[in-house]
């Protein structure tokens, strides 16, 4: 009997010594982002406060560190649990936040996204206009390449600031003077690149998309030739691989000839389209139309509108005025299966240029009763 209750102790002894373990390891901890709210818009170079919620059931909080895009920003050690991001780069950013107690457990938030500049939400390169800074934007030389980048302030192309590129020694190759920024790549997934450009001398270069260490695999390579300013592209790329790590490079080398960038854009047209889709009968095989962002938007010199279809169709693409009269007719002809572009230069059908103001772009597909339309700003 004496040993039953012995034993009969012990196993309680045990429980509890194991539930206040588990109470202890498991204790409760979340972290949410109050500010800025989902989807929030902010001009380019503003500086950007966060801030969070943070609660714990047992323990204490040793920190929230606030990330965008995957990459830290900042932490804050004590309540309020908030962090500034100072002179933030036109882009579009997924904000996160991770709370870590004592222990070194931590806990995630729900992830927001914020856009920041007057871009399309498909755009994936950060400070593409070259605003506030360079960064993230970087100057890579080898062999004996030698340069030197700085942003300059003044209007040159479309905005008050661009990338001038000094290049001192262009050594050997175009590689040997690269300018890059990091650009996660998704297959599956098709890019679109322009960019305005200009040079003081006929220059060959190379826009890359590649990996970032050895063996620096090429995924896409494009050639161009710049020969004076103006704006080059679009150019398509459609990705197979997933590359996290990849990186996105102008390859300017092989000549000590100068050169400027400025509203240098990539859209991933997978996050940027609305889109219908249309059924058939038999196999039951869904077609589907997308009419993409303009970009850029706003602009002042031209916009270029891309679209998708899943199968040959005649395509009505058409500018409208907020009253809904008309303005002009850019396509209306049959297209083939696939991708296509089409540029609108802010004139009307008898070549007018017009006012500054929203402006909308319909796409028609009369045959499969598929009517698209989006928004696009002019500022002249």
């Amino acid at each position: 009997m004496i040993k039953q209750s012995l034993h009969s102790s012990l196993l309680l002894l045990f429980m509890g010594i194991f539930l206040f373990s588990a109470q202890h390891v498991y204790a409760e901890m979340s972290v949410t982002i109050t500010s800025p709210a989902d989807g929030a818009v902010f001009p380019d170079c503003s500086d950007i406060l966060f801030t969070a919620d943070a609660q714990i059931t047992e323990g204490e909080i040793s920190e929230v560190r606030f990330y965008r895009n995957n990459s830290s920003m900042g932490r804050a050690r004590k309540a309020p649990w908030e962090v500034t991001w100072n002179s933030a780069k036109s882009g579009n950013y997924i904000i996160k936040a991770r709370v870590k107690d004592d222990n070194g457990e931590v806990a995630w938030s729900d992830s927001i996204k914020i856009k920041v500049g007057d871009i399309s939400n498909g755009e994936m390169l950060i400070n593409g206009n070259f605003s506030c800074t360079m960064n993230p934007w970087q100057l890579e030389t080898s062999e004996n390449g030698k340069a030197t980048m700085s942003v300059v302030n003044e209007w040159y192309f479309d905005d008050s600031t661009y990338l001038y590129v000094d290049i001192e020694n262009g050594s050997s190759a175009d590689w040997h003077v690269q300018v890059q920024q990091a650009f996660p790549l998704s297959g599956g997934h098709t890019y679109e690149l322009t960019f305005l450009a200009d040079v003081e001398e006929v220059k060959p270069i190379a826009v890359v998309h590649q990996e970032a260490r050895e063996p620096y695999t090429s995924h896409w390579n494009q050639g161009v030739t710049i020969d004076g300013a103006g704006e080059f592209g679009p150019y398509t790329f459609e990705c197979l691989v997933d590359d996290p790590a990849s990186k996105f490079r102008f390859y300017v080398g092989g000549n000590n000839t100068n050169c400027m960038f400025d509203n240098v854009r990539i859209i991933d047209k997978s996050l940027s389209s609305v889109s219908a889709q249309k059924l058939t009968f038999g196999k039951g095989q869904p077609f589907e139309y997308e009419l993409f962002q303009a970009y850029p938007n706003p602009f002042n010199m031209n916009t270029t509108i891309p679209i998708r279809l899943s199968k040959t169709a005649n395509v009505v693409l058409s500018i409208y005025n907020l009253q809904g009269q008309l303005v002009k007719t850019l396509v209306n002809e049959t297209r083939a299966e696939g991708q296509h572009v089409v540029h609108w230069d802010g004139t009307d059908r008898h070549n007018n240029v017009v006012p500054s103001g929203v402006y909308f772009y319909r796409m028609l597909i009369e045959q499969e009763n598929v009517q698209l339309s989006r928004k696009v700003l002019l500022l002249k």
